[in-house]
């Protein structure tokens, strides 16, 4: 389904909202069914340095992001 149909669905139940509005609520919509589900996992590989025990894990790869879990080491 395409975005502009979910919208027009939504509105044919609540035609007081607005495009914006509700786009911004499938969206919000989405980040929690993806968190909850766990469907997006990623995988990083680091290389490792002798004689150095911790890594900071909000930059792993060079990439910034919020780490939700570790699933795995």
């Amino acid at each position: 389904m395409k975005l502009i149909e979910m919208v027009e669905l939504v509105q044919q139940h609540h035609p007081h909202m607005g495009e914006t509005e509700i786009i911004k609520l499938l969206n919000r919509a989405k980040d929690d069914f993806c968190e909850r589900t766990e469907i997006v996992k990623s995988t990083y590989t680091i290389q490792t340095v002798a004689n150095q025990r911790y890594y900071p894990l909000n930059d792993v790869g060079g990439v910034t992001s919020e780490l939700l879990k570790v699933r795995e080491v």
